[in-house]
């Protein structure tokens, strides 16, 4: 019983985090945002509102950018697990992360010009 218990401890202080905007891992909404057709206020129904933004010039023309990211991390369980912890500490999977992000910038008619992606995962050793 002692084992079942430690089991169901361990299940639940497993470390998972999530941060940002879920709406980045969802492909069908990206792609209907169109460079020169949506707007502002379209991509805003969308993907909701954007992590950061930030207003630029390309070629002496005013632009705006949206940012977006969402990320997710998770240790790994052995990590909990009095003296095998110690020894997933030096694991290169000792916690791991998935980030996707997404820039939108729009021209000064606040229609989207342009779309960037981006995706990673990483694995850290913990120091």
């Amino acid at each position: 019983m002692k084992q079942m218990w430690l089991l169901c401890l361990v299940l639940v202080v497993t470390g998972c985090a999530t941060s940002g905007n879920p709406s980045v891992q969802n492909d069908a909404l990206i792609k209907q945002v169109i460079a020169g057709k949506t707007t502002k206020a379209e991509v805003t129904k969308l993907l909701g509102t954007p992590n950061i933004t930030y207003k630029s010039d390309e070629n002496g023309k005013p632009v705006e950018i949206w940012s977006y990211a969402f990320s997710s991390f998770e240790s790994n369980p052995a990590l909990y697990i009095p003296v095998v912890g110690l020894l997933a500490l030096t694991s290169d999977e000792a916690i791991t992360s998935h980030t996707k992000g997404l820039s939108v910038s729009f021209n000064e008619q606040g229609t989207v010009q342009r779309l960037a992606r981006i995706e990673f995962d990483s694995q850290n050793e913990l120091d």
